[in-house]
């Protein structure tokens, strides 16, 4: 069926165009994709600041958010802290050091968001993501019958 292919070709070319948006800044910062990615979760989701939810949000391997984390603390972008109530837990916190990366790293993706959607009247956005949405659900069920 051709919806199908095209479904799969959308989402690759999402990601190709996704990782396009963050080379420069990559390579500027001698960042890795992962990296970025953390600085703008921990930048856009303040109440979710574990490397555990971080691997649940996104989907991230524990040993590579572990690798990442490692030398983003030892790069002064971000700092650990032990949970006020329960010290086995450590909190991530993004540090001064990264604003103007964070503010670069917000625009790539701001920008590719534009890229992807540029040429969609505001309505048509709003229908596409009440598709994704039921998308995105849908997956989700999947995935959760799938553990069980």
């Amino acid at each position: 069926m051709i919806i199908n292919e095209e479904i799969l070709n959308a989402v690759r070319n999402v990601r190709i165009l996704y990782r396009k948006a963050f080379e420069e800044i990559c390579r500027k910062y001698s960042f890795t994709q992962l990296q970025i990615d953390i600085l703008l979760f921990l930048n856009n989701n303040t109440a979710y600041n574990t490397a555990k939810e971080i691997c649940d949000c996104r989907g991230f391997a524990k040993s590579n958010v572990s690798n990442a984390v490692d030398d983003l603390v030892g790069r002064e972008f971000i700092v650990r802290k032990e949970d006020e109530s329960d010290r086995r837990i450590i909190r991530l916190f993004l540090t001064r050091n990264c604003e103007s990366i964070i503010k670069e790293a917000v625009k790539a993706r701001n920008d590719c968001i534009s890229k992807i959607t540029g040429t969609l009247t505001p309505e048509e956005v709003s229908t596409g993501a009440e598709i994704l949405k039921k998308v995105m659900e849908n997956i989700n069920h999947f995935l959760a019958e799938e553990t069980r």
